[in-house]
């Protein structure tokens, strides 16, 4: 007797352990643009360098076709459950253009009571067999030519209620990531998902289910971590004799795809999972391991071709610099600043003064990237700061400068092609991630993926890193090609930890005497109105001090309180006037969050240089087989190394 379907999120139990649910994806693309009009070389031949039209997905029994792509919000109800087949989606007049819509969430995978069978393989109706590890071709619906069609790599077949069932992995074509990766024709990238609350893997959380019916062939695929076009299907093939358009149309269906990214979506709880919000983000390149057999590079030797460690320590470069809140915090973490670049005179004196073995270069980094000659200029660590109020949501007039500083949003790769840094971290406003602003912050995402870099970003508040404000910043980190990429800091305040550090405990220190704490005048009174200073910052300090006022309402801050509240050190000393001052305090990342980001990039650092020397990361455990006849409660020996 067949029981009836659970909602996810029940926490039903299956036999298998890898057959616990998976959720939702947030998957939002819009369809590509026709394709390109003038023949191409053809390793730059793009996905959508086709019209699908001129050559349609075959479309046999539409009628018995379930849908893998719905335009609807899904429901808990028998049509969902396979009860019934869903109506074709009505047709489109011809001459009209598609509406601009989100793409799909995917539909979750859920546990059910239900008894079910593992199959060994099953046939589809061409007569093709598929196989466990079998690469398979999703069909696309009916009357509605999507530009890229999704791909399935099975792991297991299994019938249930009298239907066959392939649970695996989904993949899609780089086009549809809107500009993160390159758009390279039969490039693909495999999607996953995280639960940080779920100790399953993230494969096993990954997996998902799709009906055979939706299943229109198999293809083969190739999954490496080398970079582009390196075992594409441009390998022993010669295109001379064939236009861009003539290639497209025989490779796209045809020939094999290459996958060398993953993209992955972390939540930070269930009911974000189901929910799709997600706290970081992340497009990484396939390492060595995840190759397939015989297509991998070892990862140490694509990272050898990066910056190396220096007998004088970790070496650490500063872009954007600004005052120095980033370098104080790397400097805490560990790191030894190497150079520092920035335009702005008042924040370069600044940086001097606090930095006296650190090389300043007080230019545009334009000037810096093209002509400044560099004997060594490899660094292990650079961080970038681009000017940010182009993006900021308080960027409401445009200025005379809001060309010259949208320039410096589009340096990423030149920087890493000059610095080769192992690592690389980037700091802006949270409102990058505003709509209006995906463009360019897609173009963040791809100039680091086209030098082969995997790349993390998230909003992070950093009054959960002991910040007395309610400050929000987009953080992304990247890694060089066959380097690990190092995870955001875990939170210290908030809820079960650390009570948040209030703005009387970070102005407890501020006493008369000290640099940058001159008291401002008077203001009238009644005009501001005292606020209790045990509690965060009510405002965010910006670059003219923000909507803040002293606790008492009596007086604006000093420079000195200001930078307290920013988790500057008191031995930090700001030169120039106060609205210059002012202005280096706002613009900093606060020095206590960079402490704890480059503390976590540190131990990834030092764990891949130990694994570099003697082929194991120091805090791993040396297991030795007992070969003497003692009698012994463990079967194997543990030495920690020192």
């Amino acid at each position: 007797m067949v029981g009836t379907p659970r909602r996810y999120g029940t926490g039903v139990h299956d036999d298998l352990e890898d057959l616990q649910a998976s959720h939702v994806y947030d998957l939002t693309t819009d369809d590509d643009e026709e394709g390109a009009e003038n023949a191409q070389l053809i390793e730059d031949i793009k996905d959508d360098d086709f019209d699908d039209s001129e050559n349609p997905i075959p479309q046999d029994n539409e009628v018995e076709v379930v849908y893998l792509f719905e335009r609807q919000t899904f429901r808990d109800n028998e049509e969902r459950w396979m009860a019934g087949l869903p109506a074709p989606p009505p047709r489109r007049p011809k001459g009209s253009k598609p509406k601009r819509q989100a793409f799909v969430a995917w539909e979750p995978r859920v546990k059910t009571e239900h008894p079910y069978h593992i199959l060994d393989s099953c046939v589809l109706p061409s007569g093709d067999r598929l196989l466990p590890g079998n690469f398979v071709e999703v069909r696309s619906p009916p009357n509605f030519k999507l530009k890229s069609e999704d791909f399935f790599k099975i792991k297991k077949i299994f019938e249930l209620n009298e239907q066959v069932i392939l649970r695996g992995w989904i993949y899609r074509r780089t086009n549809t990531l809107e500009g993160m990766l390159s758009r390279n024709l039969n490039e693909v990238y495999q999607v996953l998902q995280r639960n940080l609350e779920d100790p399953r893997d993230i494969e096993t959380q990954s997996l998902h289910d799709i009906p055979l019916l939706q299943v229109w062939r198999v293809r083969e695929l190739v999954t490496t971590n080398c970079t582009f076009p390196e075992h594409s299907f441009r390998d022993g093939q010669d295109f001379s004799h064939m236009s861009s358009n003539t290639v497209v149309a025989f490779a796209k269906p045809n020939l094999h795809l290459t996958c060398r990214w993953q993209r992955v979506f972390f939540y930070k709880t269930k009911m974000d999972l189901e929910y799709g919000v997600t706290s970081q983000r992340a497009v990484l390149r396939i390492t060595e391991t995840e190759c397939a057999k015989g297509f991998a590079t070892p990862d140490a030797v694509l990272r050898g071709a990066y910056a190396k460690f220096r007998s004088d320590g970790l070496c650490f470069g500063d872009i954007f610099a600004g005052a120095g809140g980033v370098s104080s915090g790397a400097r805490e973490a560990g790191f030894s600043p190497k150079f520092a670049v920035d335009k702005n005179g008042p924040a370069c004196r600044t940086y001097r003064l606090n930095f006296r073995d650190t090389q300043v270069f007080e230019e545009e980094v334009f000037y810096y990237l093209t002509i400044r000659d560099h004997i060594d200029s490899h660094t292990c660590v650079i961080h970038i700061s681009s000017v940010c109020k182009t993006l900021s949501p308080a960027h409401t007039v445009q200025g005379q400068d809001d060309d010259d500083n949208a320039a410096t949003l589009y340096v990423i790769s030149d920087i890493l092609t000059k610095n080769r840094p192992r690592i690389c971290t980037l700091e802006q406003t949270a409102g990058a991630l505003q709509p209006r602003h995906m463009p360019i912050f897609n173009s963040f995402v791809q100039q680091f993926t086209i030098m082969g870099y995997s790349v993390r970003w998230g909003l992070q508040n950093l009054s959960e890193f002991g910040v007395p404000q309610s400050r929000k910043r987009l953080i992304m980190i990247a890694s060089c090609p066959g380097h690990p990429l190092p995870d955001f800091p875990k939170p210290t305040h908030g809820p079960g930890l650390l009570p948040f550090v209030t703005v009387a405990e970070a102005l407890a220190p501020v006493t008369p005497g000290l640099p940058n704490h001159i008291l401002p005048k008077i203001i009238r009174p009644g005009r501001y109105r005292p606020y209790s200073p045990h509690q965060l910052l009510p405002g965010c300090i910006t670059t003219t001090g923000g909507q803040n006022w002293h606790p008492n309402g009596a007086r604006l801050y000093t420079v000195r309180e200001l930078a307290c509240l920013q988790t500057f050190p008191l031995d930090h000393v700001f030169i120039g006037t106060r609205g210059q001052t002012m202005c280096q305090v706002g613009n900093a990342v606060p020095p206590r969050y960079s402490k704890l980001l480059y503390q976590e990039i540190m131990k990834v650092l030092l764990e891949v240089e130990q694994v570099d020397k003697y082929g194991t990361s120091h805090d791993q455990p040396i297991l030795l087989d007992d070969e003497e006849d003692v009698q012994m409660d463990l079967n194997r020996i543990t030495i920690e190394l020192d």
